[in-house]
């Protein structure tokens, strides 16, 4: 408690030094001189308490009697008490009542309950902004011990109180930024023996904390080497310098291994320098090293496949070549049989068709019939060789056409003579192959005739006895080409095979059990083709058992 009395012996108060004897050391030389008045008597309390009362100016302080009556204050009290907007009490010489609050008078009463002063840390609106104080109430006392006023004191402790969050912040956030670093914690001596681990080691390794103490660090785990063969760690310890990403393996309780980074910096003592050992931290990077490896065994099949597949290109090369050289030797020994089949085989027919007229005399039935079949037969052969032969220069894109307009009267009635001097027509109907039509093409004349006198054949091969034959001829919507349906009421031809059979080699024309006779597949092949070259296409309208329509579409001229 602090005495305030008469003369020399009346303490100054400040924010240090509070406390003082509670008692004078003499009572008969220290007699209050308004120890007599009457306490609720303001002003000579004011007069008696500024007399003999000393406090520290350096802070904001006010006095007030225990009735709740400011006594005086300093100019820092007034200023802070006017930029305060009435949260303080305000002194008369103000403008104020010059009574404390509630609040005040509340800590008065503890205060005096507890005859000792008392601090609090307060938070004020100063002049529109939040400042915090802390504010000390102590307590005056006469030579009676009795309490007779209260001076309160503010110190400004915004500073420190914004640095202090600040720090503790910062604090928070290195600590945040190690645990989100790092699993666990570690430190060493200068012979690098663990005197300290972190609980977090126990929960990731499964090796308890406690155990740890005193090994050395390195025996935790088994230290991995760099790529020079060496263990980073121990090059830093010679050094004294720190080491980052030091690879450990360490076995847990399960005999699973896990790989750990490990990081470290030396600690010296700050008072002499002397080296103390080392302090770090260890992660996990079991998931990071099993990820590393995965990648690399990738890599390695990765670079297992290039290879297979350069030897794979390395074949197809290879087999490139060999089909170049054999397409080349396919197109020589064509070119070289287009004149050794062709001359042979008219010069077969030649004789043939002369043994089948009697041109040399008369010739008995069987040998007629001899002669009509060798006809026959060499018509077919001399036919499959020019189909092949076409098919080459097809796919060769070496095809020779020579267009020019033609009647297409004239190339269906030269397409009729060609395909019905192979033909059986025997049973059939060809009224309906009767055309009158005037219409121009655009087509090399030797080849049109062949698509007309192919399809016709075919016509004639899967239409039975009784059956019928026809040609119809039309023009598209904006004139410009001209189309010529070749039509029969044959066994027709199923859906799902309306494009396989303008394929090339596909077996037969149509189907095999249908035929009258078979084919090499080439016909309608090389038909479709030389078609689209001379700027016209063929399409197929056909249902199995209702016959068969092929549009042979021709520009027109």
């Amino acid at each position: 408690m602090t005495t305030w009395t008469n003369g020399p012996t009346a303490r100054k108060i400040n924010w240090d030094e509070v406390d003082a004897p509670s008692v004078p050391a003499n009572n008969e030389q220290h007699v209050s001189a308004f120890a007599d008045k009457k306490p609720d008597a303001a002003n000579d309390m004011l007069i008696g308490l500024r007399q003999r009362l000393v406090i520290d100016d350096q802070d904001p302080y006010f006095v007030a009697s225990v009735e709740g009556q400011l006594l005086f204050s300093n100019d820092k009290y007034d200023q802070l008490s006017n930029d305060s907007m009435g949260s303080l009490p305000v002194p008369s010489s103000t403008g104020g009542r010059a009574e404390v609050s509630l609040s005040i008078m509340s800590v008065m009463e503890e205060v005096k309950a507890l005859e000792k002063q008392m601090t609090y840390n307060e938070r004020l609106t100063v002049a529109g902004e939040d400042r915090f104080y802390s504010t000390k109430y102590i307590p005056v006392f006469d030579e009676a011990s009795a309490m007779v006023a209260l001076v309160c004191i503010y110190r400004d402790k915004t500073t420190q109180n914004t640095e202090k969050a600040l720090s503790n912040a910062a604090q928070q956030k290195l600590e945040d930024f190690a645990r989100s670093s790092s699993d666990w914690f570690w430190e060493v001596d200068k012979n690098f023996r663990i005197t300290s681990m972190s609980d977090r080691f126990t929960a990731t390794t499964g090796q308890l904390t406690a155990m740890s103490l005193g090994k050395r660090l390195d025996e935790i785990g088994d230290f991995q080497v760099d790529a020079d063969g060496q263990v980073e760690v121990y090059k830093a310890i010679k050094k004294r310098v720190p080491f980052r990403r030091q690879l450990v393996e360490i076995e847990n309780h399960e005999n699973e291994k896990r790989m750990f980074h490990l990081s470290g910096v030396p600690v010296f003592d700050r008072s002499n320098g002397s080296f103390l050992g080392f302090r770090g931290a260890g992660m996990d990077v079991t998931e990071n090293a099993n990820e590393k490896e995965r990648a690399l065994r990738a890599s390695v099949e990765l670079e297992r496949a290039v290879k297979r597949l350069h030897r794979q290109n390395k074949k197809l090369e290879d087999a490139q070549l060999l089909a170049e050289a054999a397409l080349s030797a396919k197109d020589d020994f064509l070119g070289n049989m287009s004149h050794e089949l062709r001359t042979p085989l008219n010069a077969i027919l030649g004789f043939a068709e002369a043994m089948r007229n009697e041109v040399s005399g008369p010739l008995s039935d069987t040998y007629k019939d001899y002669s009509s079949n060798i006809v026959q037969a060499g018509g077919e052969l001399l036919s499959l060789v020019n189909n092949i032969l076409d098919a080459g220069d097809i796919a060769e894109g070496v095809i020779d056409l020579e267009i020019a307009t033609f009647d297409l009267a004239t190339l269906l009635q030269k397409a009729r003579g060609d395909a019905f001097r192979r033909s059986n027509l025997n049973g059939l109907n060809l009224s309906g192959l009767a055309v009158d039509t005037d219409l121009v093409v655009k087509a090399d004349f030797d080849r049109t005739v062949q698509i007309f006198s192919s399809i016709l054949e075919n016509a004639v091969q899967y239409t039975p006895r009784g059956g019928a034959l026809g040609i119809d001829v039309c023009v598209n919507e904006d004139a410009s080409k001209a189309r010529i349906t070749i039509w029969d009421s044959g066994s027709g031809i199923d859906e799902a095979k309306h494009e396989s059979i303008f394929d090339k080699l596909s077996g037969t024309d149509v189907d095999p059990l249908q035929a009258k006779t078979g084919g090499a597949g080439l016909s309608l092949y090389n038909a479709r083709e030389t078609a689209r070259k001379m700027g016209g296409d063929i399409t197929l309208d056909a249902h199995s058992g209702e016959g068969a329509r092929f549009h042979i579409v021709l520009p027109l001229a």
